[in-house]
This record gives structure tokens, sequence and C-alpha cells, in this order.
């Protein structure tokens, strides 16, 4: 009871402090700074998601993602289960990098479109749920894209967020790309021909991350190979269904199956 105590007041407290910040503008530009700063605390106390309960919480890292989080590079390779928000973080990550750093361009390349499509909503349901004082100003909301003009107090931002789908075999081409989420990358139908023209509009200081599922012997599977080997840019990250504590049961000792 006492632990359910605590978090209630905790919460309560952090609910009455954001309504403050809200209404105080005196008070915004510095919580805008520590939102600049750290993204995990940006997460937890602004972004907005729809949850596997089909429920809205606030982005409060799971298991897998705190992992990541604390061991991610510039060079990431994801082999993963299902479900456990590895989509969800990069989403997250990206976007806080385009609204909070000028002249960015981030892009997720997604391997079907109602999957680019799920993706893109989730990015403008970051958006649309932001207070205006952290809010940017839009210049452009269509076509799988998010062009952010200005900052929430009017400086040039000049940023754009854009959702792909593999498909497209030439997406990619012929823009600067400073942040590259490759989504479910083993189910891609030419892997090698997107990555490479992604790559190559890659800006010096850009991220990448290439992210999967396991599907056969493929370059998902060449590219893992290789960076478990240390071989190459790439840094792995491994992330079974059983860190996901969900889908786990207890057996009691004895008990037969």
């Amino acid at each position: 009871m006492t632990n359910k105590l605590i978090t209630f007041e905790s919460t309560k407290n952090i609910e009455e402090e954001k309504d403050r910040i809200i209404s105080a503008p005196e008070l915004q530009e510095a919580e805008r700074r520590k939102c600049r700063d750290d993204f995990e605390y940006f997460c937890r106390r602004w972004l907005w998601i729809v949850n596997k309960q089909r429920r809205i919480q606030l982005l409060r890292f799971n298991r897998a993602q705190q992992l990541y989080h604390s061991g991610r590079t510039r060079f990431d390779i994801i082999l993963k289960a299902r479900k456990l928000g590895m989509t969800t973080y990069k989403c997250a990550e990206f976007f806080h990098d385009t609204i909070f750093r000028p002249n960015t361009t981030s892009t997720i390349i997604a391997h079907n479109l109602d999957t680019t499509i799920e993706i893109f909503e989730k990015i403008k349901y970051f958006w649309e749920n932001l207070p205006k004082f952290l809010q940017p100003k839009l210049k452009r909301n269509n076509q799988r894209a998010l062009e952010f003009l200005k900052t929430p107090d009017g400086e040039p931002l000049n940023s754009k967020y854009t959702v792909g789908t593999a498909g497209n075999y030439r997406f990619g081409r012929g823009k600067d790309i400073d942040n590259l989420h490759m989504s479910e990358y083993a189910f891609y139908a030419k892997p090698e021909k997107i990555k490479l023209g992604a790559m190559q509009a890659l800006r010096d200081g850009g991220r990448v991350c290439i992210e999967s599922t396991a599907n056969g012997f493929n370059d998902f599977q060449r590219e893992w190979r290789d960076a478990s080997d240390g071989l190459g840019r790439f840094t792995p990250h491994f992330f079974p269904w059983t860190i996901d504590r969900s889908l786990c049961e207890e057996i009691s000792m004895g008990e037969q199956f």
C-alpha cells in the first residue's frame, strides 16, 4: 500500500508541476532546454503514445528500450523479438533530434505500406500531443512527411521527418539524411539496393539503425553476423522475447506442464 501511495503522490506532483509550466511562460524556456538536453526526460514528461493495451500513456522506457538507450551508438544493428517497442524508441529518438536541432532530416524506411502509415501516424501523434511551448510550427503535414518551419518561440528550424516504404527502391536517394532507421530490414524485397542509396545520402555525423526480427538468410543476417564478429561499423544489440516480463509466467516448484 505504501509503494502505491508514493507512486500516486509522485505522479500527482509531476502532473501539477507540468500544469504550472504550461500556464507560466516564465518557466517554459527552462523546461524546453531541459527537454532538449535530456531525451529520456522529454519522453517520460511530454511524449504520448498508445500502448499495447490501446491506452494512452507517456513514453516511459521499458526494459528493452532502457537497455538499448544505455548502449546505443551512431551505427546500430538490432535483432529483436516483436513488440518490444524498439520502433517506437527510434521514432521518438529521431523525433526529439528533429524538433530540437535545426536543419535536421530524419528518415524511417518501413518494410510495407501498412507499417509505413502506422509509423507515420505514431510520429504525428507525438507532435499533435505536445504542449504549445514545445510544439514546433509545421510547414507541411502530408505525404507521410512532417516539415517543421520554426521553433515554438519563432526561431528558424527547417527540419524534416519522413517515413517511406522499402518497395520504393529509390527512396532516400538524392536527399541529405541525418538520422536513418531501416525497420524490419530482413523483410525488404531488395535490401542492398535500398541500403546503398540511403547510406550514400547520410551526412557527416549522421546516425543509422538497422533493426529487424529474423527472417532467414539475407543481407540483414550477413550484417548481423559481421557486427557480431566485430567487423564493419555496426554495433550489435540483441533483444529476445524473454526480456519482456509480461510474456513470461512464473512456474512454482513441482508444477507440471
